[in-house]
């Protein structure tokens, strides 16, 4: 019970008297904001609004599959990741286009295929403005690699999603999927594109209604070799 308001099991991982120095917070914030209103009508869209922020701190406390991304190999962050917009015509999303694509000019002389996944969804929250960019994961990584074979769609929804459970940006949160995804899977090589719609960007007239932004991370083969960003 919070001030006369029931608080059933829905508040996750937050003792009560944290929830209720949140609540608390936010109040304070929406008073400042809405002039001449009775606190007590603030306090069922505050417990609403923590219980929502709540919900994205799940990912600070849950690690993927039951694993650590602090078992991440740090020499996998040479490649390289950076915004564009998607509506410009983003270079490296031809490389994930309709289905496994031949890759006949490696390093090695070996040929191999570009292998994909599409549309894996992900909510995140924006760390600046605490509002929501939500969007799609595209992967991209190679049939040569032995952990290639052991790739699932499953298994790549669930690290898209975990880790946007927390607060993020989404140069970052592109970079830690590749990551992730490589280590997993012991993938030498990957490619991660994602294409979200910023709502901060759009409240404030930033971003045009239904465009998006697109990032992109690069590991091994496509950062280094020219053919296979073409």
């Amino acid at each position: 019970m919070l001030n006369g308001t029931h608080l059933s099991g829905s508040v996750p991982k937050n003792s009560v008297e944290s929830f209720s120095v949140m609540v608390s917070a936010v109040e304070s914030i929406l008073s400042s904001l809405i002039r001449g209103i009775i606190k007590e009508d603030l306090h069922p869209a505050a417990i609403c609004y923590t219980k929502w922020l709540s919900y994205f701190k799940r990912g600070c406390q849950e690690s993927w599959n039951g694993g650590s991304m602090d078992g991440v190999d740090n020499g996998m962050n040479g490649g390289s990741t950076w915004m564009h917009k998607a509506s410009n015509g983003h270079t490296l999303s031809r490389v994930i286009s309709n289905g496994d694509s031949p890759l006949s000019h490696m390093e090695d002389g070996l040929s191999s295929f570009i292998l994909t996944h599409f549309d894996a969804p992900f909510c995140s929250l924006c760390e600046h403005h605490l509002l929501p960019f939500y969007g799609r994961a595209h992967i991209g990584y190679l049939s040569s690699d032995a952990g290639s074979k052991d790739v699932n769609r499953n298994n790549v929804l669930e690290i898209v999603k975990s880790l946007g459970h927390k607060l993020q940006v989404q140069e970052r949160l592109t970079r830690e999927i590749a990551e992730a995804l490589a280590h997993r899977f012991c993938l030498s090589s990957i490619i991660v594109v994602l294409e979200a719609i910023h709502v901060c960007m759009l409240s404030r007239g930033v971003e045009k209604v239904g465009s998006s932004t697109a990032t992109d991370a690069v590991i091994g083969h496509f950062a280094t070799n020219y053919y296979a960003k073409l």
